[in-house]
């Protein structure tokens, strides 16, 4: 990769954009953010993994990594450090390697969680309890083109510049003693650009990846008077993306994921309506400027809630697996 990456941009043709951006020391709340989720269904295994530049040193990244187990049990991490060159994307325990920009990665974490639940999360911040190990090994191959919201970040809070692709995640996730071999679809992101969720009133983000090849992605942030201010998806036929324009979105109700069974309307063109059903999931607090907390603080209801949720789709009878990730006040919800 000879080129430069982008100032405060993304371009889905600039190979240097997909690794680390230069740090932006002068511009307050400048971050960088890499997101992976996948879900197997035949191992009822699912794993997230979240990479992103502190607030308070851009030079550390924050690692947060899931692994959601059988019987709705949780085991997360949480780790904060500097990867092993600038050029790197990773903090030590966790490690992205882009193999081949725009077609295939390497994620790796090695380190250890605290073993919680899907109820418990959703009831309380997971306390500080002793820890098992937790390991990703897992390649991902690109299945979709890149997805660029090129200008329709330029009045966002939390990035001023987003990509995203779907792919073909292989490897294993390994919780404890049990050792999983994950075959399945998922997404990855990328964002840079101020981050702040203190602007944010509530957010859906939904993905689903399916046999014949098709994929859908929507999109919706609502600012703080609760207007639409990005409001944005796609479908890939396998061939192209084509620009969807999601209509009518469920929103968040409980930090347990409510509603578990949704529908998803969007016009890409012409109306499409794709039911999904929420399998697990696990809540983190929002909190500000730009930290994910895990679990939910009902003594703090003026901050936001996110839950992350894989879930299984059917869209014109054919089923398919992907994500659903909605945020909200938490005390407009509890």
């Amino acid at each position: 990769m000879t080129a430069s990456p982008s100032v405060d941009s993304l371009s889905p043709t600039n190979p240097a954009d997909e690794l680390p951006h230069p740090t932006r020391p002068d511009t307050p709340l400048w971050s960088e953010n890499y997101a992976w989720v996948g879900y197997d269904p035949a191992a009822q295994v699912g794993f997230m993994a979240h990479l992103g530049r502190t607030p308070f040193d851009q030079e550390l990244w924050r690692g947060t990594a899931v692994a959601f187990l059988p019987g709705e049990e949780l085991l997360i991490a949480k780790t904060v450090g500097r990867p092993p060159t600038p050029e790197q994307a990773g903090n030590g325990s966790m490690l992205l390697t882009c193999r081949e920009p725009f077609v295939n990665w390497h994620l790796g974490f090695e380190g250890a969680g605290r073993r919680t639940s899907r109820a418990a999360v959703a009831s309380q911040l997971v306390p500080d309890t002793e820890l098992d190990l937790l390991r990703f090994d897992l390649e991902f191959a690109a299945l979709s083109p890149v997805w660029d919201l090129g200008a329709a970040m330029g009045n966002q809070d939390w990035g001023h510049a987003h990509h995203e692709q779907a792919g073909r995640y292989r490897g294993t996730v390994t919780a404890g003693s049990q050792r999983h071999a994950i075959d399945c679809t998922g997404f990855r992101d990328h964002t840079t650009g101020p981050r702040d969720f203190g602007h944010l009133r509530r957010t859906f983000w939904a993905h689903g990846e399916f046999p014949s090849g098709r994929v859908f992605c929507v999109l919706r942030i609502w600012d703080p008077s609760d207007t639409a201010s990005l409001n944005q998806g796609f479908i890939y036929d396998g061939e192209k993306l084509i620009p969807a324009v999601p209509t009518e979105l469920p929103t968040l109700t409980s930090p347990d994921g409510s509603p578990h069974r949704f529908t998803v309307h969007a016009d890409a063109p012409g109306a499409i309506e794709i039911t999904g059903e929420v399998v697990h999931s696990t809540a983190f607090m929002m909190s500000e400027p730009n930290d994910l907390a895990v679990g939910t603080d009902h003594g703090h209801p003026g901050t936001k809630v996110i839950v992350e949720a894989p879930t299984r789709y059917e869209w014109d009878g054919e089923v398919g697996w992907g994500w659903v990730e909605r945020s909200r006040v938490l005390g407009e919800i509890s």
